[in-house]
């Protein structure tokens, strides 16, 4: 504990240690917590204008910007040249720095390849306007996940700062880093670093506003804050001095320290304020010289003077205010959700499309709905602003603009899909009516596949043959649909798959693999039973003989729960009457559960032949769950009910239970030194999956689609913020949303609305289980989340279609070792007339040699940073591309690929 107490020494000669402060002058800018979102764009262009005028009226004063969306923000509302020219100008002077992220996103959201294109902006800006970047702004946020450093490293960005969001936590951080500490090397585990600060006092740490507001809280020596703007200059005064000698008693070893200047929505006439005080203080005091600068200033001073003596850490200290993106809008998440695991998807058909028949690239679809998904993630929403800040016309409002993000960015990248799967299977030849089957994923691969035909070939009799094998392929019809269904084997990585139908005289007999009698369903790998209310008694995994329900736990498995406001426990959520119908073939089998009055509308549990993974899909019908009994706000939050699945595991050995929880790359595990000290370790988040192993010996892999927050119970079964790995049994717990649906009006008083759209009632909750013995497999368990979230995709082709495509299966990119992923093709952002981007990623901490299989012809390969900029270091050969890889690297490789046109029927 640092005492509140200190010795003043002289008034020339404050601190015998700390000889420099910088000062980072700065606007935060929320995007719907003061205002809404369409507001907030236009609050950008009036900050960076101030900003512009006062750097050109006050010599000493520089301003920080803190991400790229803000400075998007400015330029597509700024006409003026002189304006733009005087802007570039204080840039190339030093006057302003830009913050290299997009915006202050909830970083252990991102998934494999948008947490790289948060930083892509600054490209386009180097590009255009010759802006350099160094640095990571981002604020208000209390922990950020080890995918940040990673990707900054990548991307050639050198540092990262952050002014916290103090509340309800040690010194107003994720992680207990003591301040003699920094800055630090803050570490990835493939081998990269950025150095790093954290304003323990928040991005307001230096204003009187946040001084005044924590000194009326009756905490005047935390954090640690002074009033740098004060108009009082005996009381800036007296807070700096206490504040240096805060630091000094901490032992901070260093010459300078960096302390931020920033409220939300502020201009600078703070700023401007502040200028007369530093001044004064300047004038009268030896040291320390208080400078006002750009964050690239302190971390230069320090590189240069102190390089090799700082400390280095290594972990995520991501998952404080996660939830709020799920268990508000949890169809929102969804679609965003979906959206960021099929962007890639879409940049894949179509770089093959130019490839293969010289298409347009539909660059700008893409990058608009990249930042659609970076601003949905910006870690504020209205619906925990303070009450009475809004009027209801802009509460609605911001929750139709949020919304709209969300939906833009599924419904974009659903269309582009489906235009370029039609495009790229037009060029297939077929000799017989087909269907073509696309893997997206950088693997072979064996999964479903639901493909639609016409009524006229499902009233017929056929046979459907694997092309490649000539092997007839068991199909299964689905019941009120024009689709059937079929296990495609080996399908090729980034690659299709024929299948052609022949009409025969007699219907096709396949024997069931699949079967379903009553309330249990059972294949090869697993046997599952219900009870009357349609949740799983039962659950054996007959490969390893075990029972994988606790049927001691409180919990049932696969069942809603809901936590009311100040109830001291939990209660499961009415379940109404069930009705259970059952399908069977031989291809898959559901039980289809389907509940009168509940707000678990239905339930569908599937198995499949030759697959061994368990689906289990809910359908949640939101506008059954009730309403809080109050309006919610920024400080009544906990008036609203909040609902979650269970998942009672019959794993019981807690002290050798491991889980590895996937971030974008590699996994986190528990318990161990995977976070910062002092982080935060539940609830958690995940890309795609959690694992849980016992002992090495048995373990088991859930999936998600649309929910990705998820907590172990401990003491008190609740999903409370908690530093402390403690779980009391291996129950998983799957958030799904709140009832919060009450807000206080500025101007109507208590309204009720919903955030999301109420044309979509229905929240959807799927997950898959599969299980395995022996010990965790990095690549097996991200390989399952994948594909359980990205499906191979079907087309029918008719007969006699003729195209470039005349193989019975084809690879367009294939890699020889199993844990590295492609997780981006795409077109190079500039200069792309034939030069395609691919990036890799290393999932399992290996390093060795790499091969890279290309159908398209590669007339030149060259390494590139994260954002495409040319490498000068030696280029892979090519024909096949030769790499080497570090355990947990993102390799991006240019090609220049030659182009294959033909003319399609």
């Amino acid at each position: 504990m640092i005492e509140a107490t200190v010795t003043h020494l002289p008034s020339s000669h404050v601190s015998n240690r700390i000889k420099y402060v910088y000062v980072v002058f700065t606007s935060h800018i929320d995007t719907g917590f003061d205002h809404p979102l369409d507001e907030m764009e236009e609050w950008c262009k009036c900050v960076i204008d101030d900003a512009i005028d006062k750097c050109e009226r006050y010599p000493a004063l520089k301003w920080t910007i803190e991400n790229t969306w803000q400075l998007s923000n400015w330029f597509k509302r700024t006409r003026e040249k002189e304006k733009i020219d005087k802007f570039l100008r204080l840039i190339r002077k030093g006057r302003i720095e830009v913050g290299a992220a997009w915006d202050d996103v909830v970083t252990d959201f991102l998934g494999y390849e948008d947490v790289n294109r948060l930083f892509y902006k600054t490209g386009y800006f180097m590009r255009a306007y010759g802006i350099n970047f160094s640095t990571v702004i981002m604020d208000d946020i209390p922990g950020y996940s080890i995918t940040i450093p990673r990707a900054m490293a990548a991307a050639g960005l050198k540092y990262f700062l952050t002014g916290i969001n103090p509340l309800h936590d040690y010194w107003g951080a994720g992680t207990s880093i003591p301040p003699s500490d920094l800055p630090f090397y803050w570490e990835v585990p493939d081998g990269s670093r950025v150095l790093a600060w954290i304003s323990f006092g928040s991005y307001g740490e230096a204003t009187s506003k946040g001084y005044e507001i924590w000194r009326k809280a009756g905490k005047p020596d935390f954090p640690w804050l002074c009033a740098l703007d004060s108009p009082d200059y005996q009381k800036m005064k007296e807070s700096f001095k206490n504040l240096i000698q805060k630091w000094e008693k901490a032992g901070y070893p260093f010459d300078a320290l960096l302390i931020m200047h920033a409220l939300d929505c502020i201009d600078c006439s703070l700023a401007v304020r502040a200028l007369e005080n530093i001044r004064r203080w300047n004038e009268e005091n030896e040291y320390p010289k208080i400078i006002p600068a750009v964050p690239r200033e302190f971390f230069e001073h320090m590189e240069d003077k102190y390089r090799n003596r700082f400390k280095r850490y290594s972990g995520d200290w991501a998952g404080a205010w996660t939830g709020g993106k799920q268990i508000v809008y949890p169809i929102s998440t969804s679609m965003i959700r979906w959206a960021r695991d099929h962007i890639t998807v879409a940049e894949e058909i179509w770089s093959i499309n130019t490839l293969l028949y010289g298409a347009d690239y539909p660059a700008e679809e893409i990058r608009r709905v990249y930042e659609l998904i970076l601003t949905w993630l910006d870690h504020t929403q209205s619906p925990h602003t303070p009450e009475k800040r809004f009027t209801e016309e802009e509460m609605r409002r911001d929750a139709r603009l949020r919304y709209g993000l969300a939906s833009e960015a599924f419904s974009t990248i659903n269309r582009l899909i489906q235009k370029g799967f039609k495009r790229f299977t037009s060029g297939i030849e077929a000799d017989k009516l087909s269907i073509v089957v696309f893997n997206p994923l950088s693997w072979h691969r064996t999964d479903i596949v639901y493909a639609c035909l016409s009524e006229e070939i499902l009233n017929s009799n056929f046979s459907l043959v694997d092309s490649e094998g000539n092997v007839t392929v068991p199909y299964q019809r689905i019941p009120g649909e024009n689709r059937i269904a079929f296990i495609a084997e080996s399908v090729p990585p980034i690659g299709y798959k024929k299948y052609e139908i022949i009409f025969v005289d007699e219907p096709e007999s396949f024997e069931k693999e699949v079967y379903v009698d009553g309330n249990f369903i059972e294949n090869f790998y697993y046997r599952i039973e219900v009870d009357d209310e349609g949740f799983i008694s039962s659950l054996i995994d007959k490969v390893s003989h075990r029972e994988l329900i606790n049927r001691n736990s409180v919990f049932i498995f696969n069942r809603l729960y809901e936590k009311m406001p100040r109830a001291a426990g939990i209660n499961p959520v009415s379940a109404g009457r069930a009705r259970i119908k059952a399908i069977s073939g031989p291809v898959f089998g559901s039980l289809i559960i389907e509940r009168e009055n509940s707000p678990q509308a239905k339930t569908v549990y599937t198995l499949y032949a030759k697959i061994k993974r368990i689906e289990i899909s809910n359908s949640i019908d939101k506008s059954l769950l009730g309403c809080s009994e109050k309006a919610v706000g920024h400080f009544t939050e906990g008036q609203a009910s909040f609902f979650f699945i269970t998942c009672p595991f019959n794993l019981t050995d807690m002290d050798h239970m491991n889980v590895h929880i996937e971030r974008a790359g590699f996994f986190l595990s528990c318990p161990d030194k995977s976070r910062l000290p002092g982080a935060q370790k539940q609830p958690f988040s995940h890309v795609h999956i959690t694992d849980i192993n016992e002992g090495g010996k048995y373990g088991l892999t859930l999936s998600t689609k649309q929910s990705f927050l998820c907590w172990f119970p401990g003491d008190d079964m609740l999903p409370i913020d908690t530093k402390r790995w403690s779980p009391r049994e291996c129950t998983l717990m799957l958030a799904v949303c709140n009832n919060h649906k009450k807000y206080l009006t500025k101007d109507k008083g208590v309204i009720e609305f919903q955030w999301e759209s109420p044309s979509i009632p229905i929240i959807n909750i799927d997950y898959s289980v599969d299980t395995y013995t022996g010990q965790f497999n990095a690549v097996e368990a991200s390989r399952m989340g994948w594909e359980f979230n990205v499906q191979l995709m079907s087309s029918f082709v008719r007969q006699g279609q003729s195209g470039p495509l005349k193989d019975a299966s084809l690879r367009f990119l294939e890699l020889d070792k199993p844990n590295i992923q492609i997780i981006a093709l795409k077109r190079k952002e500039a200069d792309s007339q034939d030069r395609f981007i691919i990036r890799l990623q290393e999932t399992s901490g290996m390093e060795g040699d790499l091969k890279i299989r290309s159908y398209f012809p590669i007339k030149e390969a060259r390494y590139a940073s994260l954002l495409e900029d040319p490498k000068e270091t030696k280029p892979p050969t090519t024909n096949p591309i030769k790499s080497k890889f570090k355990p947990y690297q993102t390799i991006t490789l240019e090609l220049c690929m030659k182009q294959k046109t033909s003319d399609t029927n």
